[in-house]
């Protein structure tokens, strides 16, 4: 499957709110919200209760089945895990890295609607890292080297 990043069909959320537990929003007033727990202005199935007055971060998020990117039967909320494009600056070179977060404690990818999306992301070319609760899982494509996944891997590691 070729990943056609940002190449939005007409989609909506519908009632996935999946975004609402694993994005972290830091733009939240009057507390941020950390990233893999529910957004307490969240209505599990039917949306946001301050949808109209949203933070930027939530107005501009967009999972990559939203974008497009993921065939209609990889929504969020049916296959429990949300992927979304992170691009990093590595030496000047923007390094695009692929996140799958999971709902759930596992980093294991064995379910085969997450693993057939995993492994397009990795075919394709891009690193991946696996989110589930406090776990971290960074794969990467037999092309990226090893001095670059130690720099992807620093850069992902010690983001603020």
């Amino acid at each position: 499957m070729e990943l056609p990043l940002l190449n939005a069909p007409a989609r909506s959320c519908g009632t996935c709110t999946l975004c609402c537990k694993v994005m972290g929003v830091h733009d939240l007033v009057p507390k941020e919200k950390p990233a893999m727990v529910w957004c307490t202005h969240c209505k599990i199935g039917k949306g946001c209760s301050i949808y109209d007055s949203r933070p930027a971060s939530c107005r501009s998020y967009a999972c990559m089945w939203l974008q497009g990117s993921f065939p209609e039967n990889a929504k969020p909320d049916r296959i429990k895990a949300a992927f979304a494009t992170c691009i990093l600056d590595i030496d000047g070179e923007s390094v695009t890295v692929i996140g799958c977060f999971k709902d759930s404690s596992s980093t294991d990818v064995k379910d085969r609607r997450i693993a057939a999306l995993v492994t397009a992301v990795i075919d394709n070319g891009y690193p991946l890292l696996v989110v589930a609760g406090d776990a971290r899982k960074l794969l990467f494509p037999d092309s990226v080297p090893l001095d670059k996944r130690i720099k992807i891997r620093d850069a992902l590691y010690h983001r603020s």
